[in-house]
């Protein structure tokens, strides 16, 4: 998708989704054949098809694919392009910024050569995704110059904006990925706080569902499409196979209402 202008009037649906993890196909997530993240991404998008009225829009919060490889982004476009309503990308630890521009090359809203982050303003609510990846980590983090552009991206409009990313910077129940969420995020905490016109940050990563104030607002984190990781400290050692789950966000005359859905897998 090129620009992204939908609505004119004051409500706005939009579809989150996450963590899809796609592999090339004939592959396997975790080496299970019954993770099937192809498959539990597809029946997601028939289900977000199948809604009405539709969501405006559905942005896919990172993780498109486990590998970050070409072949597996072709095959995750494959996929998203069945969705009937604009899709738009955020960028997480698993993914590969470049290989995902060089196959969604009608997502011209990537203008920044180093960060995959951007700003949607032609909506009722303003969206600003953001990019939280740090090179061949797996936490992420918000360098200087990613803060200072959030800061100058809500200093220019004081419209109800909604803050999408792929890493929490909240705590979860779950030590480890306490230690891969959004590191050092005191600064945006502050950005946050100041920020009044600022409603929510809607986050993936975690695979689970978690909600908490962060600098005073709504911090959603929210469940994936792929199936969600059983651990033993760090090391994965099984998996959740809970069913593939995506949120709708409803705004509404500056307020958010958010509803996680589970899809039945066919």
């Amino acid at each position: 998708m090129g620009e992204v202008a939908i609505k004119t009037h004051s409500s706005i649906s939009i579809a989150q989704i996450t963590d899809s993890h796609i592999m090339p196909p004939g592959k396997w997530w975790k080496d299970n054949p019954e993770a099937k993240t192809a498959q539990r991404l597809s029946c997601v998008i028939d289900h977000i098809n199948k809604l009405n009225p539709r969501p405006d829009l559905v942005i896919h919060t990172a993780d498109i694919t486990d590998g970050g490889d070409l072949e597996s982004y072709r095959y995750a476009k494959t996929l998203l392009d069945m969705l009937e309503i604009p899709y738009c990308l955020a960028c997480g630890n698993h993914d590969n910024f470049e290989n995902m521009k060089q196959v969604f090359t009608h997502h011209t809203y990537f203008m920044d050569p180093h960060f995959a982050h951007y700003v949607i303003d032609s909506l009722p609510v303003r969206i600003i995704v953001l990019d939280t990846t740090v090179e061949g980590e797996i936490f992420g983090r918000l360098c200087n110059a990613r803060i200072e552009w959030l800061a100058r991206a809500l200093h220019v409009s004081q419209q109800d904006t909604l803050i999408f990313m792929h890493h929490f910077p909240i705590a979860v129940q779950d030590v480890f990925f306490n230690q891969i969420n959004l590191l050092d995020s005191t600064k945006l905490e502050a950005i946050v706080e100041r920020n009044p016109h600022v409603l929510g940050l809607y986050c993936g990563h975690y695979h689970y569902s978690a909600v908490r104030l962060f600098g005073g607002k709504i911090c959603f984190i929210a469940p994936s499409t792929a199936p969600a990781h059983i651990l033993r400290g760090s090391t994965c050692i099984g998996l959740d196979f809970v069913s593939p789950s995506y949120t709708l966000h409803r705004y509404v005359h500056g307020m958010v209402t958010s509803q996680i859905i589970p899809v039945e897998l066919n």
